[in-house]
């Protein structure tokens, strides 16, 4: 939903990314909202606000961060580029 919910603002509403993030950021603090990984989620949407990235990157980049696991089995190059490590397939 949270996915969604920044897709929708960035591009239907043409909301600029890092304010969307911001917005999106702030929402996730309020002590009401409830879910599993908020941390993570918190945390990427602090990436978007940093860096122009796929959010589905920044969701990895987040969540590498918060567990301290450094790698991650892909063929995105552009993981790589912010930092993470491309673990080998097969």
């Amino acid at each position: 939903v949270l996915f969604q919910c920044y897709f929708v603002l960035t591009s239907f509403y043409r909301v600029p990314r890092v304010e969307a993030a911001e917005k999106l950021a702030r929402l996730l603090t309020f002590k009401g909202i409830h879910m599993a990984d908020k941390e993570i989620a918190i945390t990427c949407m602090k990436l978007l606000q940093k860096k122009k990235m796929d959010i589905v990157d920044a969701y990895l980049l987040a969540w590498s961060e918060v567990t301290k696991i450094s790698g991650v089995y892909s063929y995105d190059k552009e993981l790589e580029k912010h930092g993470l490590k491309l673990l080998k397939i097969g």
